[in-house]
């Protein structure tokens, strides 16, 4: 390949929740890259939804949702990730145009139509859709019912109540742009010392007060993290540790962006909460 060819290989990846990285994403290279599915994603604008069939760890079962707008390593949550996109793409031959095509059942949205007395692309539209299922995968009380189905089998999600659909719509959009990060943070995360250099992190470096949790990350150094965000969960992931124990440094870039996705995963528990107070599907 030229220098110039290689460039068009080179794609953002979601690799683990709230961590992206780079990937040379060509055949030749890359074992099983689920071209068929990745396509969509790849200089595209789409959604997809993120899901385990089967989780592997315990922390992940009822727990292995996320959202991405790229193209996902394979153990995004834990055990095998399954994407799906919002939107498929294909090329029209004889307009010589690509079009972008709603990647649901029509059958299902007739009958989501016929459950709110609603028109679709009238009244709500595919991302309303989403954002309802995105939030229905997020209330505390659907994980607690169906918590045995979800060890074994994708989410199956009940069908819309006219007096809640939108609220959960509005929830839903929360946490997509939450988890997106296309949001304006507050500074949740404090950081002492004169070194972003990150030594291995131990039990004995870890140290809870009141409400936080202070990273001891080096020598000199500390970071300090909301208790509730460092515990979080998603699939068998706790990102707010994994983040750290998978760098040796941090640069102030880095540390920004910890900040942003710690935020956004004390505001998703937010969220989560206020969902619970809904009436249950």
């Amino acid at each position: 390949f030229k220098d110039e060819e290689l460039s068009k290989f080179i794609h953002p990846i979601s690799y683990r929740p709230f961590d992206n990285k780079f990937i040379f994403y060509e055949n030749k290279l890359v074992w099983r890259i689920v071209e068929k599915i990745m396509k969509h994603f790849i200089n595209k604008d789409n959604l997809g939804l993120i899901c385990n069939r089967e989780a592997k760890k315990g922390n992940a079962i009822g727990n292995s949702y996320f959202i991405t707008n790229k193209i996902i390593e394979g153990h995004f949550l834990d055990n095998i990730a399954y994407l799906f996109p919002l939107y498929l793409y294909s090329y029209n031959e004889l307009e010589q145009k690509e079009e972008k095509n709603i990647n649901f059942n029509f059958d299902i949205v007739g009958k989501i139509e016929n459950s709110l007395s609603m028109t679709f692309l009238k009244d709500f539209d595919e991302v309303d859709i989403f954002d309802y299922i995105y939030a229905v995968l997020h209330n505390p009380n659907y994980r607690k019912k169906f918590n045995e189905f979800l060890k074994t089998d994708f989410p199956k999600i009940p069908f819309p109540k006219k007096d809640t659909f939108f609220e959960y719509v509005k929830f839903g959009r929360k946490l997509r742009k939450l988890h997106l990060l296309d949001f304006q943070e507050n500074r949740v995360v404090e950081f002492n010392g004169d070194s972003l250099e990150i030594e291995k992190i131990t039990k004995k470096n870890i140290i809870t007060k009141n409400n936080n949790v202070v990273v001891k990350i080096n020598p000199t150094s500390t970071i300090s993290v909301p208790k509730i965000a460092w515990e979080f969960f998603i699939g068998g992931y706790q990102p707010a540790q994994k983040y750290l124990k998978d760098r040796t440094s941090l640069d102030r870039k880095s540390l920004k962006h910890y900040n942003k996705f710690i935020d956004a995963l004390l505001q998703t528990d937010e969220v989560m909460n206020q969902l619970k107070e809904l009436n249950s599907n």
